[in-house]
């Protein structure tokens, strides 16, 4: 099981109450459609700390905020950014490629 799910849905990432990590128990929510679940390295290159969920739909529930990755970037700071932008990329990636 992995330490946290980064949730993102149409393109934005959501926050929990302003923060993009959440406990992985998210995803057993009802109101939460999953598309896809995948891994994403942490910062010194191993894998399995970190989970992307990419959601096919979503009914807003308390503490939830899509925000604009770049938006993330611009109030979150590079540091927080790093591990959201390796995420987005891997979403673009799969979006993109996933019948390749």
């Amino acid at each position: 099981m992995p330490a946290a799910v980064i949730l993102f849905h149409e393109g934005s990432v959501l926050l929990n109450n302003g923060r993009p990590l959440w406990n992985p128990n998210v995803l057993n929510r009802p109101d939460v459609v999953l598309r896809a679940l995948l891994p994403v390295a942490d910062e010194a290159g191993g894998a399995g700390v970190y989970q992307v969920a990419v959601l096919d739909s979503l009914k807003p529930f308390p503490g939830i905020e899509p925000v604009g990755v770049r938006q993330f970037l611009l109030e979150s700071g590079f540091d927080s950014f790093s591990v959201v932008g390796r995420a987005s990329q891997l979403v673009n990636w799969y979006i993109m490629h996933r019948y390749c």
